[in-house]
């Protein structure tokens, strides 16, 4: 495997992002849970995804500028820095600092995101944008999914923040070993960009193009959807209805059960027996069918264990568990496939890199926006049947939205002249014609 092909930058993007942003979300599990009173992870959480929000309209813009692999070092030195904060909490309980940290890691992730999105949407070929996606997903996502083991280990909070600081500064480490875009070369022979000059009127121009391209506005409200799930799955469902040691499990279930939606679908989404806008279609009706499955038995465990009590609690050797774990694999599975479709849609649209890093730090934004929602719906505790309403209800509208796009994709971007050279706002302007 060559050194400058899009698979072995992709393995690298997703190893940094397993030692960086998995590891930060193994930790901030451990620290909510032993340490982190639920009242201030909320704020935390509504602090960065509300930074992230704002920041991500230009995230894009400033990676453009910076490069993926500067954008994702700074990213993750504010990971560090957050970890950092969060420990030293633990001590002295200054709140004002930590949701200053907070506001600064939703400013690294934004910016990160969007880096990785540029590569996982530009690097690949037309017909390897979902099977990419699928393979960093997987390599992001264990990271949690061995982390998820820890909760079950007697470990020692403070030894545990030192190895992970370590484990991170690691992933910042590796991320040297990223090269630009314009010497990454594809399977057929071309490069992913051109060297080009940064120009701030330009690139102005081109974001303010791009947060109003047409078909954009319509994925908005899967955008928005994308990440407001989680503040259910991991609070009212999980953090309700189950022992302690049977939530460690469903995390586990969950991230693995995801690992496995992302590849399977990105497969599904690559599959050339089928045109890309068939595809596209075909893609949200099997989301549409696993998400009325998935929050069917959401309402249906709500429904059920109205008086739930700590005696009552369901523990991983009950026979009733059975039906949970079915719920909780399906819901990662459901929720994977819509992270793919949302990143193999954007990637559909062109084949441009700066382009395509506008696009993913727009899609950060407006995802990060639904979540800081979903997580004051959560800090205002709404009631749980309602919030499963609302998450039904948000799905089915998205996805209604998206239709529209999903029918009207192209078969392929590819042009007598190669689109990733050609000038952003030349390749931009065809497409809107």
């Amino acid at each position: 495997m060559r050194w400058e092909s899009p698979l072995s930058q992709l393995v690298i993007l997703g190893l940094v992002c397993c030692f960086t942003v998995g590891i930060y979300n193994v930790y901030y599990g451990i620290g909510d849970i032993g340490t982190l009173g639920s009242e201030i992870s909320r704020q935390l959480n509504i602090a960065l995804y509300a930074s992230c929000s704002v920041s991500g309209i230009v995230a894009g813009s400033v990676n453009n500028l910076l490069g993926p692999r500067v954008s994702i070092i700074v990213a993750g030195l504010t990971y560090i820095l957050y970890v950092l904060l969060l420990w030293t909490y633990t001590r002295i309980a200054n709140t004002a600092l930590t949701i200053f940290g907070a506001v600064l890691v939703g400013f690294g992730s934004s910016l990160l995101w969007s880096a990785a999105g540029m590569i996982i949407t530009s690097y690949p070929m037309e017909n390897q944008k979902g099977r990419f996606f699928g393979i960093f997903w997987i390599l992001f996502n264990m990271g949690a999914f061995i982390g998820g083991f820890l909760p079950l280990l007697d470990f020692d909070f403070q030894i545990v923040t030192i190895s992970f600081l370590s484990l991170m500064a690691f992933g910042v480490f590796i991320t040297c070993f990223l090269i630009s875009p314009a010497r990454v070369i594809r399977e057929d022979g071309t490069r992913v960009t051109s060297k080009t000059g940064f120009n701030l009127s330009h690139e102005v121009r081109q974001l303010i193009r791009a947060v109003t391209n047409r078909r954009l506005l319509l994925l908005w409200p899967i955008f928005f959807y994308s990440n407001w799930f989680y503040s259910y799955r991991f609070g009212d469902l999980n953090g309700t209805f189950f022992t302690p040691r049977t939530r460690t499990f469903n995390n586990i279930f969950y991230w693995a059960s995801q690992m496995l939606g992302a590849f399977t679908f990105g497969q599904f989404l690559d599959n050339p027996l089928f045109a890309r806008s068939k595809r596209a279609t075909l893609g949200l009706m099997f989301i549409v069918l696993f998400y009325t499955a998935t929050w069917l038995g959401c309402l249906l465990v709500e429904i059920s264990n109205t008086h739930v009590t700590g005696e009552d609690l369901v523990d991983i050797l009950d026979d009733r568990y059975t039906q949970i774990l079915v719920l909780f694999l399906l819901s990662g599975f459901s929720d994977a496939m819509l992270q793919t479709w949302c990143y193999w849609i954007i990637g559909s649209q062109t084949n441009n890199a700066m382009i395509l890093s506008r696009y993913v730090g727009i899609y950060k934004a407006v995802q990060s926006a639904g979540t800081a929602v979903s997580w004051y719906l959560d800090f205002v505790s709404v009631v749980p049947v309602i919030i499963v309403g609302i998450n039904w209800a948000l799905a089915y509208v998205a996805i209604a939205f998206s239709y529209v796009v999903a029918r009207r994709v192209s078969d392929t971007n590819y042009t007598f002249i190669d689109p990733a050279h050609l000038p952003d706002d030349v390749y931009d302007s065809r497409r809107l014609r």
